[in-house]
């Protein structure tokens, strides 16, 4: 029982523990010009959200040559918003069978965009001042496509129930994973920063219109057509509040996710994750409820090692309460129930009114 352990902690180690490459960049290496960029942002009832965004944007260091604000069918003052603000507006129209919501307003957006290069922005990201010339450099440098592991802010305390939704997403996209050039390698759905010659090569959204996950599959196009992919740690870059508000809006925003996020992912790497958190599991029943079957120091030493763990995989993806490592099977147990449809199953998922299929 022992091994088993120090097996599940070794498959977290090899999902999360990714030492990353020294690639700062230093401030004399971003431009001081205005970037060769187009930001578009997908919005869809944000009017909570894009004011603080498009604040960030206005303090980037330096700007983005053009910001578009693409407006998915809002019923509230989204549009009014951006136009407030100056920003062009770009209504794409009602969507087409056969696109999704998202992948709709990004390939309008990408269509309307004037840049040589498109970074699409969820209207829930905060960039940091030097965030976007700092993700442009090393696209242009290493010539990939990259995506961005927003950091995780957190408001209410419910909000930290997200923890393990979180470890699994990053997981199963493999950005901080120690095999990550072994296993197809996925991209993060808030932020993606990319040529527009490498976005045509690969059919931009187009080719993935049908994916409520569009960013699983661009990655896997892109890896088809021979383009780079990268991922960044958001520590520094970019923050995200992901599902504030009711604890039903988490719920069924993580539900959103999680429908199509297995078929996306590499299967050792959803293999590796799911024997990590596995293990939690394990250890728990070992320490609470059968103490007498195994050795003392396997009974008693598993959580805390389990714990350890899991507080600092949380560390690098976000700026979660610490009871959300020490008392790990309730945010562990939370994510087991919404996942396997035990809490939300009567609700059809849907995200901002409009249901997932479509």
């Amino acid at each position: 029982m022992g091994i088993l352990c120090l097996a599940c902690l070794w498959a977290g180690w090899q999902v999360m523990g990714r030492p990353y490459p020294a690639r700062n960049v230093r401030e004399e290496d971003l431009p001081d010009a205005i970037l060769p960029l187009s930001v578009i942002i997908p919005a869809r009832n944000e009017e909570n959200n894009l004011s603080a965004l498009l604040d960030a944007l206005s303090g980037a260091r330096p700007p983005p040559a053009e910001i578009l604000v693409v407006d998915d069918g809002s019923t509230d003052e989204t549009a009014a918003i951006a136009r407030q603000r100056g920003i062009r507006v770009v209504p794409p129209g009602d969507v087409p069978p056969g696109w999704r919501g998202k992948t709709w307003a990004c390939w309008k957006g990408a269509q309307a965009a004037a840049q040589p290069w498109l970074c699409f922005m969820d209207a829930d990201t905060r960039p940091s001042p030097p965030g976007l010339a700092v993700a442009w450099h090393l696209a242009g440098r290493l010539n990939a496509a990259v995506s961005v592991a927003a950091y995780q802010r957190v408001g209410r305390v419910h909000e930290n129930l997200s923890a393990f939704f979180v470890l699994a997403m990053s997981g199963g996209v493999g950005g901080f994973s120690r095999i990550r050039r072994r296993v197809k390698q996925g991209l993060f759905g808030p932020f993606l920063l990319v040529s527009r010659q490498h976005y045509e090569r690969v059919g931009g959204h187009k080719a993935v219109k049908a994916e409520i996950l569009e960013h699983f599959f661009m990655a896997r196009r892109f890896l088809e057509t021979g383009v780079r992919t990268e991922i960044l740690p958001g520590r520094g870059i970019l923050d995200i509040r992901m599902y504030p508000g009711r604890l039903q809006n988490l719920i069924s925003g993580w539900r959103k996710a999680f429908s199509a996020g297995a078929q996306g992912s590499d299967p050792r790497l959803l293999f590796l994750t799911v024997l990590w958190m596995s293990g939690g599991v394990m250890a728990v029943f070992l320490c609470f409820g059968a103490t007498g079957l195994v050795h003392p120091a396997v009974a008693y030493g598993g959580y805390p090692l389990f714990a350890v763990s899991y507080g600092l995989a949380l560390r690098r993806v976000g700026k979660f309460a610490v009871w959300c490592w020490l008392v790990y099977p309730i945010p562990l147990f939370f994510f087991l129930l919404v996942y396997s449809g035990v809490i939300g199953r009567r609700q059809p998922a849907t995200w901002k009114g409009r249901s997932v299929e479509e």
